[in-house]
């Protein structure tokens, strides 16, 4: 705990690995995770895959005094001389404060710290800690390969890209990484702290009486990282439980937990391993036919029974196995549900206009990911959309024909004509983009929006030039008893523009043959 007025913690990502600095133990229950020494990591292959199997997190002890004391100059420094100036400034569901500085990669160079008034000390710290995270990431892929599985058909190419073990996906991915460090300050002058329990996405709040000190800050950012990560890299504090991930055998929002007794020269301090979503799709992705995602690995299918499914089961619960982060069963080939309206999704039909015809038909993506017509309720409501869309279209087009040649000034004119043009022209793409989809019923919705509009809009009452002289073949025909008959496209001002017979120029008449002033050829 450090002696000011706030109490702060530091949170520095490192590519998938971030750096995390808290407060202190709020209860005597908190699971605890398992601990491995770094020099025994790659021997501690049963306890590596124990970890893994269960609570999805392990912690990494017996640190280099180097990195620890680049962690202490960075914990006491930058709380202090960071302005946030650099950064971007958020507050957390608790009423923490979260400073984010983000770089580009992993080579990036922290300087920009020095901007905010911080010594050449705190970016030393970091470049130090970046580098040995980096390398304790590469550790960890290497003990993650000795106890997981992968598709041994896979080659290995730099050039193409493929990888066949974890440790490929880091070393591939260097460049790729986002470096971010995160600053959490919180204002302790209230006299009444409030304790914030997680379970599930539901936060629960409680008054307590404690020593001046607010536990349970929910920081958002490790799910996030989790469920789009290989694996989380944290350096955290002994006894430090302000930080919550979702334990694998409860599957609960629990506080990471380090034993104040954990370690030696390093001061109990350890680094926390938390497996991310990413690499068990990549993991379940990589069974072969017959074969099924269990226990972090892929393994035989070993049914005969027709109507029989494999299962993950836990003999030591008696209980269905459920691997954290809610993964569940991946089963290789799942049957799909018979009375589906459709099953699973696509963006656009591969091979041509397609009608719906339930579990056989692949349901459609309308426009973004959340829109996925996946019920009867949900296809009509597109429907319904696709032909208003289809009504709008000619509706926008009708305003703009109505409405513009009212506005006389010319700025307004050309500025309320360019919006209403960018409108239309957005729409028209949307409009596009359903018929793309190759849905029949989409297209004929669309299709039948577009005569709609046209009819209830009044544009089918307009004839339309067909002349091929270009000043007068795009334009609406109005006619008039003006010298000479023929036709020609209302001007805004209320004049007529005609062309001559013999297309030598055009000339610009009002409805009375009179000149108008201005136009007169």
């Amino acid at each position: 705990m450090m002696a000011t007025t706030n109490h702060h913690s530091l949170l520095l990502g490192v590519c998938c690995c971030c750096f995390l600095l808290g407060g202190r133990v709020i209860a005597d229950d908190i699971p605890q995770v398992l601990d491995i020494s770094v020099s025994d990591l790659g021997a501690s292959i049963d306890r590596v895959q124990e970890a893994i199997t269960t609570q999805g997190v392990f912690t990494l002890t017996g640190l280099p005094t180097p990195l620890i004391t680049a962690y202490q100059t960075l914990a006491y420094n930058l709380p202090r001389c960071g302005t946030g100036k650099d950064g971007r400034t958020e507050r957390l569901g608790d009423g923490t404060l979260r400073t984010t500085y983000a770089q580009k990669s992993m080579h990036a160079s922290p300087r920009f710290l020095q901007s905010s008034g911080c010594p050449s000390v705190v970016t030393d710290a970091v470049n130090y800690i970046r580098s040995e995270l980096e390398y304790l990431g590469v550790e960890v892929a290497r003990a993650l390969d000795k106890v997981l599985t992968f598709n041994s058909s896979h080659t290995v190419s730099p050039s193409s890209g493929d990888v066949g073990s974890v440790e490929d996906i880091i070393t591939q991915g260097e460049n790729s990484h986002l470096d971010h460090i995160h600053v959490y300050t919180k204002d302790l002058s209230d006299p009444e702290d409030i304790v914030v329990q997680w379970e599930g996405k539901e936060a629960q709040q409680q008054q307590v009486e404690e020593d001046g000190h607010t536990n349970g800050v929910y920081d958002d950012t490790l799910t996030l990282h989790t469920d789009q990560g290989v694996f989380l890299l944290l350096i955290l504090p002994p006894g430090d439980s302000n930080f919550y991930y979702e334990d694998g055998t409860s599957s609960k929002q629990v506080p990471l937990n380090i034993p104040s007794s954990a370690g030696g020269g390093d001061g109990g301090m350890g680094v926390v391993v938390l497996m991310g979503n990413t690499l068990k799709s990549f993991i379940a992705g990589e069974c072969k036919a017959g074969e099924i995602y269990c226990w972090m690995q892929c393994m035989a299918n070993t049914c005969s029974g027709v109507n029989e499914m494999p299962v993950c089961w836990d003999t030591a619960t008696n209980e269905l196995f459920k691997p954290a982060g809610g993964g569940g069963v991946k089963p290789v080939s799942p049957t799909p549900d018979p009375n589906a309206f459709c099953t699973g999704s696509t963006a656009m039909f591969m091979d041509g206009f397609n009608w719906m015809r339930g579990t056989s038909t692949q349901c459609v993506i309308l426009f973004t990911r959340s829109w996925v017509l996946d019920t009867a309720w949900k296809f009509a409501l597109g429907c319904i959309g696709v032909l208003l869309l289809g009504m709008l279209v000619e509706g926008i087009l009708w305003a703009r024909r109505r409405y513009l040649r009212h506005i006389r000034n010319k700025w307004a004119h050309a500025i309320i004509g360019a919006l209403t043009f960018g409108i239309s022209v957005s729409i028209a793409y949307l409009a596009m983009l359903v018929v793309m989809t190759y849905s029949c019923e989409l297209f004929l919705c669309l299709c039948a929006g577009l005569v709609i509009g046209h009819f209830v809009f009044g544009n089918v009452r307009q004839r339309i030039g067909e002349s091929a002289d270009p000043c007068c073949g795009d334009t609406t025909v109005v006619s008039t008893t003006a010298g000479g008959g023929g036709g020609g496209a209302v001007d805004p001002n209320g004049c007529t523009r005609r062309c001559s017979s013999d297309r030598a120029g055009q000339r610009l008449v009002s409805k009375d043959n009179t000149t108008c002033e201005g136009f007169s050829s």
